[in-house]
């Protein structure tokens, strides 16, 4: 049950960090004086990347077979 807890509490530190990266990198890039757009695609690589990503795990999942 102390792993679970573990588990759990280490969940949520790492939402909550990839959250504030995410509010931390679109206010340093206002701060660097960047575009509106440029904000937008740094924005947009956050939901990108983990789609390209589950997008090929999951096929290779298909492929090995779940466990």
């Amino acid at each position: 049950m102390r792993t679970l807890y573990f588990l759990i509490f280490i969940t949520l530190l790492n939402h909550c960090v990839f959250a504030g990266m995410r509010v931390s990198v679109s206010l340093y890039a206002i701060h660097l004086h960047a575009t509106p757009f440029t904000v937008g695609v740094l924005m947009a690589l956050y939901a990108l990347l983990p789609m390209l990503s589950a997008v090929s795990m999951g096929r290779l999942i298909d492929r090995i077979g779940a466990r």
